[in-house]
């Protein structure tokens, strides 16, 4: 079991290394271009405007960029939450304008305040270096939301990402949690679907 497991983190070490290669190969105006293209894609669906509260990242530069979300989120008066760590610990503390944001660890933004932690969140959006079109996520290696999903009440999980972190296969741990759909620049992708035609 031990020799598995270091195989597949060895695997996903791999992907990684390979996947933030690609992502420096994309310009600012791409990224900036596909984020716009992920969002309308969002707003299209309507998912938005069924939302009471969203657990969403706070993107970083070579990630789908999360702000337009975010304010229209709020703008809709629906509870946002962003990810705070805390004692080595990912918790979600409510978000009431992005002015609040301050560096927190390794320079990530983050709420300033530790506001009461929701008991139910209706979707959390999930950040990833790499997807499959079943749902299985590829993170950046702490296990902070592996760890939060298994632990906390929420009714939908979705990535949004860019068409080229799409991979037909990532290696699979037992504590990995999928999630039920992504958004790309091109297309919206049911993974629970795409689970029940394999």
């Amino acid at each position: 079991m031990k020799t598995r497991d270091s195989d597949i983190k060895t695997s996903k070490n791999v992907i990684r290394s390979s996947i933030r290669q690609q992502l420096l190969t994309l310009s600012d105006a791409s990224k900036d271009a596909f984020s716009k293209k992920i969002t309308k894609y969002f707003l299209t669906s309507r998912i938005l405007h069924t939302l009471k509260s969203l657990f969403i990242y706070i993107s970083q530069p070579s990630e789908v960029n999360t702000c337009h979300l975010i304010k229209m989120a709020l703008e809709n008066e629906i509870k946002v939450y962003a990810p705070k760590i805390i004692d080595q610990h990912m918790s979600a503390q409510r978000l009431v304008t992005v002015d609040d944001l301050i560096p927190g660890k390794w320079g990530i933004l983050e709420p300033s305040a530790t506001i009461c932690s929701p008991t139910h969140i209706d979707l959390v959006i999930t950040p990833g270096l790499a997807f499959t079109k079943q749902g299985t996520r590829l993170g950046r290696g702490a296990g902070f939301y592996d760890q939060w999903l298994a632990n906390n009440s929420y009714g939908r999980t979705m990535a949004l990402a860019y068409d080229l972190t799409l991979l037909d296969n990532l290696p699979l741990s037992q504590n990995d949690i999928q999630i039920d759909s992504i958004v790309t620049e091109t297309c919206f992708i049911d993974c629970r679907a795409e689970r029940c035609d394999i």
